[in-house]
C-alpha cells in the first residue's frame, strides 16, 4: 500500500482542537488498510479512541487524501456576540 502524503501540510491550517494532524491522520490509516493492524491496537498507540480511528479510515476510502483534511465544521459557531448596551 502506497504511504499517503498530503503536500502543502501547514500547522495553522489544522483545526485548534485537532488530535492528530493530516500526516498523522495517513499514517493512523496506513497501520489499519496497509499493514493490518486492528483499530483498538491503532487508537492506543495514537492516544485516540476507536470511534476516531474509524472515522478517519472511513473518511479515506470515500475521499481518498482529501478526506484526512479538516472538514468545515457545522452548527453552533461559538457564543452569540453580546448587543451594545445604550
Amino acid at each position: 500500500m502506497r504511504d499517503f502524503k498530503l503536500f502543502g501540510e501547514n500547522r495553522t491550517d489544522i483545526h485548534k482542537n485537532a488530535r492528530l494532524s493530516p500526516h498523522s491522520r495517513a499514517q493512523l490509516v496506513r497501520r489499519v488498510l496497509g499493514e493490518g493492524q486492528t483499530r483498538s491496537a491503532v487508537a492506543q498507540a495514537f492516544g485516540v479512541s476507536c470511534k476516531t480511528v474509524g472515522k478517519w479510515v472511513d473518511r479515506f476510502l470515500a475521499e481518498g487524501p482529501d478526506g484526512l483534511r479538516d472538514h468545515g465544521r457545522t452548527g453552533c459557531s461559538g457564543p452569540p456576540l453580546a448587543r451594545a448596551i445604550p
